[in-house]
């Protein structure tokens, strides 16, 4: 028992090291990010290769730690853990440019069709309003 004892205090020690050094990291949806895919290519040494892949950008997120992500606004998606994510801080990538003015102009013309309905619900309510209603049963006896 004494040997268990000493191996979890020295998990929960290296633990507690851990969680003091982490620095949790947050992406939303659409966010860009760089991908980390480490390869090794033959003739380069690794110190010279580009180990981030991107700028990918963030489609959903499946939970706290996994989102889904596509390379390009053609690939597939993919599923990666947060820890091989790391945030772009440039503008918008020239392959992505279309696709966010697309997205941009798609959320421009719901807000625009929403406008439009609360108008049309709020002048309906209004005609129904001046609507002459009759009195109620009850109040023509009192």
């Amino acid at each position: 028992m004494l040997v268990c004892e000493q191996l979890q205090a020295g998990f929960d020690k290296a633990k507690k090291r851990y969680d003091c050094r982490v620095k949790i990291a947050t992406f939303g949806v659409g966010d860009f990010v760089w991908y980390f895919i480490p390869r090794i290519r033959q003739g380069l040494k690794w110190k010279w290769q580009l180990a981030n892949r991107g700028p990918c950008r963030i489609i959903r997120k499946i939970n706290d730690v996994n989102f889904v992500i596509k390379k390009g606004p053609r690939t597939r998606e993919e599923i990666v853990h947060i820890d091989k994510l790391s945030r772009y801080h440039r503008k918008v990538p020239p392959q992505w440019r279309h696709e966010v003015a697309r997205e941009e102009q798609r959320a421009e013309n719901v807000e625009t069709a929403v406008k439009e309905r609360i108008n049309e619900d709020d002048k309906d309510s209004g005609m129904l309003e001046s609507v002459e209603r009759p009195t109620s049963v009850a109040t023509e006896f009192k």
